[in-house]
């Protein structure tokens, strides 16, 4: 952690082996709170990351695959956190980790990111890149997903959409050296 710009830095251990994804909160000036994912642990700090507890375990199998952690743009509000797992799917927990519901079912699970609307919840539009398989997209929060004609190349690796996206609709997607916009 370093709140100079990046001249000074702070190292804090999470338990457990793994590469570790990072979510900072939407309203962290008022509420400090920074989520982490390590393998299949969730960690959290309410204190911009200088101590962390380790909350719950996410509900997929160990595996070392990487995982991505996302919070809704309403998270101080709805408490909504979104975890993929390249192996195991999307998860959606509406109670900061308590519980989860599996968003994704019937499509490849090798899912290597995925994208919630800046309007979310009010625009529940939810991108998700599945290795060798393609885009998807849901726009009723991830109960139904619908494969996006690709932007020219077969698979999809990082999905990004514009701050604006509910006024603008743009989304960028990034395979092997090739940039996609729509």
């Amino acid at each position: 952690r370093s709140d100079d710009y990046g001249q000074n830095w702070s190292t804090h251990e999470l338990d457990g082996e793994g590469y570790i994804q990072v979510a900072i909160s939407p309203n962290f000036s008022n509420d400090h709170t920074v989520w982490a994912t390590r393998n299949i642990q969730l960690h959290r700090s309410t204190d911009g990351g200088v101590t962390w507890s380790l909350i719950t375990s996410l509900p997929f199998a160990p595996s070392y695959s990487h995982s991505r952690i996302r919070l809704s743009p309403n998270y101080a509000n709805d408490h909504t956190i979104f975890v993929s797992h390249y192996q195991r799917g999307l998860y959606r927990s509406t109670n900061n980790g308590a519980s989860w519901v599996q968003l994704v079912t019937g499509i490849s699970t090798a899912v290597t990111d995925f994208a919630i609307s800046p309007g979310y919840p009010s625009d529940p539009t939810l991108y998700l890149s599945v290795y060798n398989d393609g885009l998807y997209r849901s726009t009723n929060g991830g109960t139904v997903w619908n494969l996006f004609p690709q932007p020219g190349f077969p698979t999809s690796r990082a999905v990004v959409l514009s701050p604006t996206f509910v006024q603008d609709n743009t989304l960028f997607v990034a395979e092997n050296g090739k940039i996609g916009r729509a």
